[in-house]
């Protein structure tokens, strides 16, 4: 993806020259793991497996109350029974106009074929530009067991 400068934004606080910005591209197939998603000007289209935690989260104002006290020690069980599971997933669709829906409530997607297809157009775009992300295998030393409780690289 081509850079933009952004100079005259940040020390003249101008708009910003950037209309266009990948989220999300992978090389993985879509509708059987992969995701992207792409925002032209304020138009946002979402495609793929949305993943194990996909709900909406509460907006930043209330993020100020205390948490409950939980115990978290059966997290990691939890998540293994829940990929294990492998819910069935359906390929998702999403478009949002994020001037008018910021919480990306308002799914527009059945709505506006016409910008889906626009936003569509440029995803294959950066698809056609795109280097394949490297996913290597799993490493068993990363285990949480051996860096008390906490996911590591394995390696460092």
């Amino acid at each position: 993806m081509d850079g933009v400068s952004l100079w005259k934004s940040i020390t003249k606080l101008s708009p910003s020259p950037r209309t266009e910005i990948v989220y999300n591209l992978d090389n993985k197939t879509i509708p059987e793991e992969g995701h992207a998603a792409i925002r032209v000007e304020e138009m946002k289209l979402i495609v793929g497996i949305p993943g194990l935690f996909n709900s909406w989260y509460k907006p930043e104002d209330e993020w100020d109350k205390p948490l409950p006290k939980t115990d978290y020690s059966d997290l990691d069980e939890l998540f293994e029974e829940m990929v294990e599971k492998k819910p069935d997933w359906k390929l998702y669709r999403g478009l949002f106009n994020l001037s008018a829906d910021p919480y990306e409530h308002t799914n527009l997607y059945w709505q506006h074929p016409d910008i889906v297809r626009k936003l569509e157009t440029r995803l294959h775009y950066h698809y056609s530009r795109m280097v394949p992300a490297d996913y290597p295998p799993d490493d068993p030393a990363s285990d949480p067991k051996y860096w008390g409780g906490a996911w590591s690289p394995g390696w460092c």
